[in-house]
């Protein structure tokens, strides 16, 4: 139940207990992340239930682990030790419960989250970059939904509470300075940010994170436990499935079977550390067949122009075969191996490489040499921590590498972590206020690895605080306390008090997401017609994206069955708005604007409307100043009715969609916007199918005008139905009016399908001085709208 560090090589001796339900949690994370992964290719619902109950019991037993130390350290009662870890984890999700959403965007976190609702949605992968981040986010979307799917996220992340605990524990630092640190970092404002995100970043954090502490145990005893050796594998295996950066795991490899060998000169164990080389290769390969486009194109070419997917599994198979080799060169020459002071020369190799990597790349990137040695990273640190904490991480800096220069296990591996993915950041080139769309979104190459190394540092700083305290100040409270006060201090002197209100209380693209399940709620699966209002636009460093490239990546992915799309300015988002699809085939129309959409048609009728008032914050080279954007969000939905409907006006205008289907012979087009003009003196009209019953009365209204007609002379219009005369009008004015004409009851039960109303008008029209002239023009009526009303007879 406890586990005691080895001291031979170490100057921080320290006894720390839980180690192993540590490593079950640690198994048991790896196996959840194995079967979302699974069931994001394979699409067995249950294992998606099966990874997040995995994933809980896990959670659960890295913080027994952690309060089991946290009991025998500090000799606390079952009681306060659950009550300790209950803060904790309260403080952790408190911070984060405005969730951020990223379907309505275009981003890697975007893709990470599509990709994950169309594998559960569509069966496909439709993922650009690497499949495990979606492979969570498709969990999140089972479990939650749209509204909360990236929860699965805030609770992948709490995983790192326990193993950042363990870390200090391991770095010597006290249980109670351990403690206070863990607070500070849950409320870490770039912690806060990006662990309510679906970006990569956290899940790489947490990898590194359980790596630390496997290679602790690795190298800390001679003999290797199945346990650890199968984590190793687990670890090496789901790595290059997150991020490119998982080839690197070479180098990490390397480090664990060389310093193994060189500490307890163990052939066979050090083959045995080697032996995860294979997994690594057939990890890399796997992910090239699926991502070859990304990885090759994205990554591996902007270090090796032109490679190919043969040419790279070539070189790693060469680079295993060089580290086997040289443990057989090694174990000939182990004597003298044994006797060279080789944690001493990793670091003097740790601090040439990052100057050599700074260099090459500020070649390469046309930067300044020092802006890449070491002024984009302290620019970072006092970015995200103020200028007296970054005093104190670069004391903690130089106090971890003197550390692992002698030999200390978890510095050591902590440098060569710091070492091997310096690359990575230094080719970024990134600031701390680089200009994005997205708050923050520069800083998480920082976050991910250096700093969680810079915090580290000050954990060993802080705990030096405290030992001096003990020399000072007996009493265990007093001085918790005063070192609580001292950190409290630090913080709020040195942490932007804005940037921390901003990550905690706002959530980037708050509401858009609910665009999806109400769509899905209303519309189901049936065809859709789309008109959105031009001004609809996301800016990104890449470019402008517009309502319809943001919509289409996620509406299909959701399943709704998108047909069309129609950009207008927001003034044409009105009744006279001319649609240039046959909107009659479809099922629905959305229109989305910012302010609300007012479509009038016969065919249209209003269904519900959902208001989503988006903020994000964009910053332009000053993260402090960023600028808060709104977007109002007005989603109007139609269902399309192309049936005539008794007792609904049909306007005879231009964007009418219904009248035309009314309209028979001698109709010309539409005059100025205001009615159907007939082309001659005789014109029909189609009448929809009436029933025949003789309860029920029909009344035709026609608005129509006669732009001829004078009061001198009135014109006069025959209507027939079926052929016979059913009412002669006599108009005295070129106005519009309405007329009514009952349909007679034998007409309409004499019909066979539809009934055709003729219409005949006068020849003749009046001059200003009243003489009747014959009309050359064949005028004939204007009609503006038509209207069947049905009327129930009562007996």
């Amino acid at each position: 139940m406890f586990y005691t560090t080895d001291t031979t090589t170490q100057d921080t001796s320290i006894e720390v207990f839980g180690n192993k339900q540590l490593i079950w949690g640690s198994l048991l994370l790896l196996l959840s992340l194995t079967m979302s992964l699974t069931s994001y290719y394979m699409h067995v619902k249950i294992l998606y239930y099966l990874a997040f109950f995995t994933l809980i019991i896990s959670i659960m037993l890295l913080f027994i682990a952690m309060g089991y130390d946290l009991a025998k350290t500090l000799k606390l009662s079952f009681f306060s030790v659950t009550s300790i870890l209950i803060l904790i984890l309260v403080l952790y999700f408190i911070q984060r419960l405005e969730l951020h959403h990223f379907s309505f965007s275009v981003t890697d976190a975007s893709d990470y989250y599509i990709a994950g609702v169309c594998s559960v949605n569509r069966f496909q992968d439709i993922g650009f970059f690497l499949p495990l981040t979606a492979s969570l986010s498709a969990v999140g979307f089972v479990l939650f939904g749209y509204a909360y799917a990236p929860l699965i996220n805030v609770i992948l992340y709490a995983t790192t509470i326990p193993m950042v605990y363990f870390i200090y524990r391991r770095l010597g630092l006290n249980a109670l300075v351990s403690l206070t640190m863990l607070l500070f970092i849950v409320s870490v404002p770039l912690s806060i940010w990006f662990s309510k995100t679906s970006f990569s970043e956290p899940m790489w954090q947490m990898m590194l994170l359980m790596f630390t502490l496997i290679a602790y145990n690795i190298l800390s005893k001679e003999t290797i436990h199945i346990k650890e050796l199968i984590v190793l594998y687990f670890i090496v295996i789901l790595a290059p499935f997150i991020r490119g950066e998982g080839i690197l795991y070479y180098g990490l490899i390397l480090f664990l079977s060389l310093y193994h060998f060189w500490k307890f000169t163990n052939i066979k164990s050090a083959l045995v550390i080697a032996s995860s080389y294979i997994f690594l290769a057939l990890s890399v390969y796997a992910t090239l067949q699926i991502r070859a486009h990304y990885l090759l194109g994205w990554q591996f070419r902007r270090i090796i122009p032109k490679i190919t997917a043969t040419e790279l599994m070539n070189i790693i198979d060469v680079a295993i075969l060089f580290a086997i080799g040289l443990l057989f060169f090694l174990n000939r020459y182990k004597k003298g191996f044994k006797h060279i002071k080789l944690p001493l020369i990793i670091v003097i190799l740790s601090l040439l490489f990052k100057v050599l990597v700074a260099y090459i790349f500020s070649i390469k990137k046309h930067l300044a040499f020092e802006d890449l040695l070491y002024l984009n990273e302290y620019g970072l640190m006092i970015g995200n921590f103020g200028f007296l904490i970054t005093l104190l991480i670069i004391i903690g800096l130089i106090l971890l590498y003197i550390r692992a220069s002698r030999g200390d296990i978890i510095s050591l591996t902590l440098v060569v972590l710091y070492t091997v993915f310096y690359p990575t950041f230094a080719m970024q080139g990134i600031t701390f206020n680089d200009e994005h769309a997205i708050f923050l979104y520069w800083n998480r190459y920082y976050f991910s690895i250096f700093m969680m190394i810079h915090l580290f540092a000050l954990g060993i700083v802080v705990n030096e605080m405290y030992r001096y305290l003990k020399t000072i100040i007996c009493d265990k409270i007093y001085r918790f306390l005063i070192l609580l006060f001292m950190m409290l201090m630090i913080v709020y002197a040195s942490v932007d008090g804005k940037i921390y209100d901003i990550v905690t209380k706002e959530a980037h693209l708050k509401n858009s997401y609910k665009i999806f399940p109400w769509l899905i709620e209303k519309v189901g699966r049936n065809s859709l017609a789309i008109v959105y209002d031009d001004t609809i636009r996301y800016r990104q460093r890449t470019g402008v994206h517009d309502a319809r490239y943001l919509l289409a990546r996620t509406l299909s992915v959701a399943k709704i069955n998108v047909k069309e799309f129609q950009k207008v300015s927001p003034e044409k988002l009105n009744h006279s708005l001319q649609l240039p699809f046959d909107v009659s085939k479809r099922k629905f129309l959305l229109c989305l604007s910012q302010k609300k959409c007012d479509l009038e048609n016969e065919i249209l009728l209003p269904i519900d409307m959902l208001y989503m008032p988006i903020t994000w914050r964009r910053h332009n080279g000053n993260i402090a100043k960023a600028e808060k954007m709104h977007l109002n969000l007005y989603a109007t939905l139609y269902k399309v009715n192309p049936k005539f409907n008794f007792n609904q006006e049909i306007l005879f205008k231009k964007s009418s969609l219904l009248a035309p289907s009314l309209l028979g012979k001698g109709w010309r087009k539409i005059v100025g916007g205001l009615g159907a003009l007939a082309s001659n003196n005789n014109a029909s009209l189609k009448l929809p199918y009436m029933k025949k019953d003789k309860k029920i009365t029909y009344v035709l209204t026609l608005n129509y005008a006669i732009l001829n007609a004078s009061k001198h002379k009135p014109k006069k219009i025959t209507f027939k139905l079926g052929g016979k005369v059913i009412k002669i009008i006599e108009v005295h004015s070129p106005s519009f009016q309405e007329y009514t004409i009952a349909l007679p009851q034998k007409n309409i039960l004499d019909q066979d399908k539809n009934l055709v109303l003729d219409i005949e008008t006068s020849k003749t029209r009046v001059t200003k001085e009243g003489h009747t002239i014959k009309d050359r023009r064949k005028l004939g009526m204007a009609l503006k709208a038509l209207k069947i009303t049905k009327i129930d007879e009562i007996k």
